[in-house]
């Protein structure tokens, strides 16, 4: 009987362990493109971000850039680029966590069909975001979480926050935990 219970506990620790590990493990990135480097409207900041809508783990990041909009509003534009195989309808894109983005105020929501914007933006990873200056080029890019699904103070969301406030930064990315945008079997 003490085997079935040493086995049982050695299988749930290697289980905790797994899920830490992957939680922990970031998804892909590219720097961005200088072809996406346009001046935003009015001198602001912009923020183009893209998402999975079918990835759990952007629900975070989506809960840390309502908070960067509810503090910087004016001084933001945010375009949120949501894929979609093109061999799909619309409607294939329809999930809670796209309407959860559309609930958010001062920000476009873009249909990315093959996710062709998020790769000209270097995001392979839902939940990774790009952040350009006023004067237009990039000066992070990667994400806003600590790991993946969880919400947090971590380097990344502490890049985008100073770079608004106009306080120096050493870091110009941080790993992006999230569900890759483009996945097999989602239609791609």
């Amino acid at each position: 009987m003490w085997r079935v219970a040493l086995l049982w506990g050695l299988v749930v620790l290697a289980s905790f362990a797994a899920i830490a590990v992957y939680a922990k493990t970031p998804g892909r990135q590219q720097p961005p493109s200088a072809e996406n480097q346009s001046l935003p409207p009015e001198g602001r900041w912009r923020i183009a971000m893209a998402i999975h809508p079918r990835c759990p783990c952007s629900k975070a990041s989506i809960a840390h850039l309502q908070r960067l909009l509810h503090r910087y509003e004016q001084r933001l534009s945010v375009d949120v680029y949501v894929y979609r195989p093109g061999a799909t309808a619309p409607q294939w894109a329809n999930s809670s966590l796209v309407e959860q983005v559309k609930r958010l105020p001062s920000l476009e929501v873009h249909d990315d069909v093959d996710g062709a914007a998020a790769l000209g933006f270097g995001i392979e990873t839902s939940g990774g975001l790009v952040l350009y200056s006023p004067e237009g080029p990039a000066v992070f890019y990667g994400g806003i979480t600590p790991s993946r699904g969880h919400e947090g103070a971590n380097d990344g969301l502490t890049a985008v926050i100073d770079a608004i406030n106009g306080r120096p930064t050493a870091r110009r990315r941080h790993p992006v935990y999230g569900c890759p945008i483009f996945r097999s079997g989602d239609g791609s």
